[in-house]
């Protein structure tokens, strides 16, 4: 049974991508060249996350397999980022690869697949909760009201003394 999309935890999964690609990636940039990023390659690394966190399916059934396509899509988010980075302000270059921006890249992604996973997870138990909390207990069924007084009127009679019955007039 494939994740529902419209799950809290699924759009938790969706946000959590969105803002982890940009903020990881500059992060490593800044180890690797101990400068800012440019303007321009924040950007790029931006839309790079809004647009991976439109994928659809990256929950998986198990929280063991929703970690690992997590993981997999921040690691192809980190390349794509990279690349962004040295596309916005080439002045920075490829940095060689050095040991430090690949280890934070390294070190970072499964940690964040593992912290938004569970922050997932925490909003399918918190949503659970309160739809248990909030559980309506009046049936939803709409039934027939009981009666539970009937009212007994008494026949109408000619009042001794009175003018009688009003109503209409008769033959009208």
């Amino acid at each position: 049974m494939p994740a529902d999309t419209r799950s809290p935890a699924d759009m938790l999964t969706r946000v959590g991508v969105g803002v982890a690609v940009p903020a990881i990636a500059v992060a490593a940039h800044g180890v690797a060249s101990g400068t800012a990023a440019s303007a321009r390659g924040v950007a790029l690394c931006a839309a790079i996350g809004a647009l991976l966190a439109t994928v659809d399916g990256v929950r998986g059934r198990s929280r063991a397999t929703a970690v690992v396509g997590v993981a997999a899509l921040l690691g192809f988010a980190q390349v794509a980022c990279h690349w962004a980075l040295v596309l916005g302000d080439p002045s920075h270059g490829w940095h060689d690869g050095r040991p430090s921006m690949i280890g934070s890249h390294l070190v970072a992604i499964p940690v964040t697949a593992v912290a938004v996973v569970v922050a997932a997870a925490c909003a399918d138990l918190l949503t659970a909760t309160i739809a248990a909390i909030t559980a309506s207990r009046v049936p939803l069924v709409a039934t027939r009201p009981r009666v539970l007084a009937r009212r007994v009127f008494a026949p109408a009679t000619v009042a001794w003394g009175g003018a009688g019955v009003r109503g209409p007039p008769a033959g009208r």
